[in-house]
Parts: structure tokens; sequence; C-alpha cells
């Protein structure tokens, strides 16, 4: 038999697959686990960010010093802050470590990929389908005139039809290699496109398990790397959805 105690890395893992057996029957992500207190209290560290914590509802990935690398998010938690995504990679290890492939233009890679072949193509449709079928298995009647509200019916459709990172069940551009990842981190094998990402970080001697140093941001006891906040850089098609729920808005109260 094996005897967990005499190796802390094997405890952790047999503790996650507890918390796994106990949870995730019946869930989208099948290694996610229902968050607890410490669970949220080490995304805040994680991202420096509070809001992302009120969202989070599920988590995965644990890494050998057992820390969730990715959480599921609830696409409209009671702060009323609509996600587009339900997926939020946290490890600012990987996080770091994406923002590298992104910058060098992997994305394009993986895209390039995904256009040549067809198991890649139908992947991430699939992928795009279940994002969005399980977006709708959390909102309610109630949630979805909320959303109507706050996006108009327009926006509200396209939210509730959004797959992975947001991107349009259609789309077959990658959109978000962290989403991707973390889509990985959760469906493992169901999972080829994020499973890429994967391979690339350990290619370039990534553990996707975490390294002997990281768990410092986990506890705090260094401050997390400074997020690239997405949503500052607003493209042209960005600026003109905004515009779009403006005109909306005052349609509506007209």
């Amino acid at each position: 038999p094996v005897c967990f105690m005499n190796s802390p890395v094997l405890l952790i893992l047999f503790l996650g697959l507890q918390r796994t057996i106990a949870w995730s029957r019946g869930t989208l992500f099948p290694n996610a686990v229902q968050v607890t207190s410490t669970d949220t209290e080490t995304l805040i560290k994680q991202t420096g960010q509070v809001g992302p914590s009120e969202a989070a509802k599920a988590c995965g990935g644990m890494c050998q010093h057992g820390y969730a690398q990715v959480f599921q998010m609830n696409p409209l938690p009671s702060s009323g802050r609509i996600n587009s995504g339900i997926i939020k990679l946290t490890c600012p290890l990987l996080v770091h470590a994406v923002d590298a492939l992104e910058d060098e233009g992997f994305m394009e890679v993986v895209n390039t990929r995904i256009a040549q072949n067809a198991s890649l193509t139908k992947a991430m449709h699939d992928a795009h389908v279940e994002h969005a079928e399980y977006r709708k298995s959390m909102l309610t009647e109630s949630d979805h005139d909320k959303i109507k509200s706050k996006i108009g019916e327009r926006g509200a459709k396209a939210f509730m039809q959004a797959g992975v990172a947001g991107s349009s069940i259609q789309s077959m551009d990658v959109k978000c290699l962290h989403a991707w990842l973390g889509d990985y981190l959760f469906r493992r094998s169901e999972s080829p496109v994020g499973k890429m990402v994967a391979d690339e970080l350990k290619r370039r001697g990534i553990t996707l398990h975490g390294d002997i140093a990281c768990s410092l941001f986990c506890t705090g006891k260094i401050p997390p790397p400074t997020p690239r906040n997405k949503q500052r850089h607003k493209t042209s098609k960005e600026i003109a959805r905004r515009k779009r729920r403006r005109m909306e808005a005052k349609l509506r109260s007209n």
C-alpha cells in the first residue's frame, strides 16, 4: 500500500481526488471541485483581485503545493458582474508563461494548426458548445431578464451562445490561450486545443504542477504579477459593441 504521509505530493493529489469524487459528478468539468473559503483566499492572493473571488464556483488543476490553478466562474454572480467566460486561469506561474506565449505569437500558431486539422476544428466547436450549454444551465429565467436589462436583447443572445472565453460558437479563432489552458486543466483529454498550449509550455520547461518557489505567490509572500487588463485595449469591435449597448439602452428608456 502507498503511504501518503511519506509523500506530501501524493497526499495532496489524493485529497484533491477525494474532493473531485465528492463534487464533480454532474458538472461540466470532470476535475472540478467545489470552492472553499481557502480557495477563494488563494485566488485573491494569486490575482490581487477581490472581484473574481465572488464569482468562483469551482476550482481545479491542483498544483504540487495544493493550490488551485484554475477556477470555474459563475456567469452572473451576486455582485451582478457578467462573466462571458466561465474559466479563469489564476496560477501566477502559468498565467505569466501563457502571457509570454501570446506575446510571441503562439496564438497564431494554434489557429493555423486548427485550420489545417479537422479533428481539432471539431474539438474546438464541441468545446464552445459545451461551455455555452453549461452557462445556460447555471442561469434562471430571472437571470436572463437581468442580463437583458444590462446588455440588451442582442447582447444577451450573444452572451448565452458564447463558448470558451466568450467566443462565438462558430468561431474557429482562439481568443485567449489562458482560457484554453484552463479548459485543459479541467477536461484534460477532452480539450485537445488546450493540450497544445500545455504541450508548448512543457517544451519550454514550464511544469504544469508548479515549481519549487511558485507557492510564494499563492501564500501572499510575493505580490502577484501585474495582470494584463485586456479589457482596456478596446479594439474597434469592442467600441462598436459598447456603442450598440448604449443605443439599445436608450431605445428601451424611450
